[in-house]
């Protein structure tokens, strides 16, 4: 038994095998993705900033006021 995966790819509801496709549509499916892994990166990579952000702005909204007191 062989436990490799299937490569295929969905297109407009149509499943296709990767590896039967020619060279420049693979590398067009390695480019998508890579592109939405790189998405996928900079998701997180924002949902960190903006965490931060956050967090930097409670925290100088606290100075500001115990300066103010």
């Amino acid at each position: 038994m062989s436990n490799k995966q299937k490569n295929t790819v969905t297109v407009d509801d149509v499943e296709y095998d990767v590896d039967k496709m020619e060279i420049t549509e693979q590398y067009l499916v390695m480019q998508i993705r890579d592109v939405r892994a790189q998405i996928n990166t900079l998701n997180i990579k924002l949902g960190q900033l903006q965490a931060s952000q956050s967090t930097f702005m409670k925290t100088l909204a606290e100075a500001l006021k115990k300066e103010a007191a």
